[in-house]
């Protein structure tokens, strides 16, 4: 049983034997067969042979005549890129020249708002200037005047006197108060006339208002004898000494412009004194002491 199991197996591997040998062959055929026809294609193929191609002299005038015309071409190009250049720097230089023309314009258009502006305050001031002289001839002018001043005086006693003050104005004085006040003249004891203006402002009751070309009176009071007032002042009491009369107006014009106005007057003894005090005087202006001080409502004098 065994002898005939070992010849199957004998028989199967001869039989495989056999079937690989005959695939072998067959591969080798067709490997062959490849080889020959490779070669046969490759003895069958062309040989490249060199070509000169020939041309007519008409071609080759085409040809030369298409060079020339791009060398045309290019050179023209050229130029007109040289001429685009030189455009530009024109261009350049003309935009310069349009800057400085523009840059001096606006320089002289500045200069024309200057002078403009200037004409502008000039015409402005020149206003103000015809308006503060209209102003000066028609404002309210208070004075003293002087041949209504007190022709004796009483040394020993107090005394009132009155003085004609007047509006010589051409509009009238609103808000009028005035004050008059007699002192031996001693130039170092000169009262602050600050103070004295305060001191009737003080005293006055109400407002009053002076027409133009009106009269009003204006009255001393309250002032000591002037031998007292020459003691108090260490001066001799054996005869009068020279008096200043101050008569001050406080007033406001129609402007809105308020005034001080100020008349000095200056006494000198012509006679003695009676046996009652009285003595008669001749009175000289004190200009160097008169003024007209204004304020307007902005402050400005």
């Amino acid at each position: 049983m065994i002898r005939s199991i070992q010849a199957l197996i004998l028989i199967g591997l001869g039989g495989l034997c056999l079937i690989f040998s005959s695939q072998a062959l067959s591969q080798d055929e067709n490997t062959d067969q490849t080889d020959s026809h490779s070669h046969s294609e490759n003895q069958d193929a062309p040989i490249p042979l060199q070509v000169q191609i020939l041309q007519s002299a008409e071609e080759v005038e085409n040809r030369r005549r298409i060079q020339e015309e791009n060398r045309e071409i290019e050179r023209g190009a050229l130029a007109i890129q040289q001429d685009l250049a030189k455009s530009a720097r024109v261009m350049k230089s003309i935009a310069l020249l349009q800057t400085l023309f523009v840059g001096l314009g606006t320089a002289l258009v500045l200069a024309s708002l200057y002078y403009l502006r200037q004409a502008n305050r000039a015409a402005v001031r020149a206003v103000e200037v015809t308006r503060e002289i209209g102003e000066s001839q028609t404002r309210a002018y208070i004075s003293v005047h002087g041949n209504t001043l007190p022709d004796r005086l009483s040394f020993r006693k107090p005394e009132m006197y009155s003085v004609t003050v007047r509006n010589d104005g051409m509009t009238p004085a609103l808000n009028l108060r005035m004050g008059a006040i007699l002192f031996p003249k001693v130039d170092e004891h000169l009262p602050k006339i600050s103070d004295y203006l305060e001191k009737k402002k003080g005293e006055a009751s109400g407002t009053s208002i002076l027409p133009s070309g009106h009269d009003t009176k204006c009255e001393t009071g309250g002032d000591p004898p002037l031998v007292d007032a020459q003691e108090q002042l260490g001066m001799s009491t054996d005869s009068p000494q020279p008096v200043i009369l101050l008569v001050t107006a406080i007033y406001d014009d129609v402007f809105g412009v308020s005034c001080e106005s100020q008349s000095t007057y200056v006494s000198e003894p012509v006679s003695e004194p009676d046996e009652n005090g009285w003595y008669e005087v001749r009175w000289i202006a004190h200009t160097d002491m008169n003024h007209l001080k204004m304020t307007d409502q902005r402050g400005r004098v």
